[in-house]
């Protein structure tokens, strides 16, 4: 039998072609759509879709341009935030350093003193009794 499904005779049958042509377009078409999604690259961003890679590439480079500016910037402001954060931080920790520091020779000198008064009272009672 012949793919037509024509006879033996070995003539092409067109018997039954007109239901079958419609079909085949059909399955054509399918067939056209699933080869056509399979190309197309897709922008996430916009969704259009391209059907030439350099195109696509092109389209996301330029059209979305301002997309991924936005995004450095944002990285370069949280960066300069962490930085001021960290200066912050550290002139906090030198206060901190300079305010032990002077408590500190507050203590010796309070201690100084004691220690002078307590030679004084010393000197005076040596003074009182001889």
């Amino acid at each position: 039998m012949s793919p037509t499904g024509g006879g033996g005779s070995g003539g092409v049958s067109t018997a039954g072609l007109g239901a079958g042509v419609g079909q085949t377009q059909v399955y054509l078409r399918h067939l056209r759509m699933h080869q056509v999604q399979h190309q197309l690259r897709r922008c996430l961003a916009c969704r259009l879709n391209f059907t030439n890679k350099s195109d696509y590439q092109v389209h996301r480079r330029l059209d979305h341009k301002a997309c991924s500016s936005s995004a450095a910037a944002a990285e370069q402001q949280l960066k300069e935030q962490q930085m001021q954060q960290e200066q912050e931080m550290a002139q906090e920790q030198q206060a901190q350093i300079q305010l032990e520091e002077q408590r500190e020779q507050e203590l010796v000198k309070h201690v100084d003193g004691q220690v002078q008064e307590a030679h004084d009272v010393e000197e005076f009672i040596v003074v009182v009794l001889t």
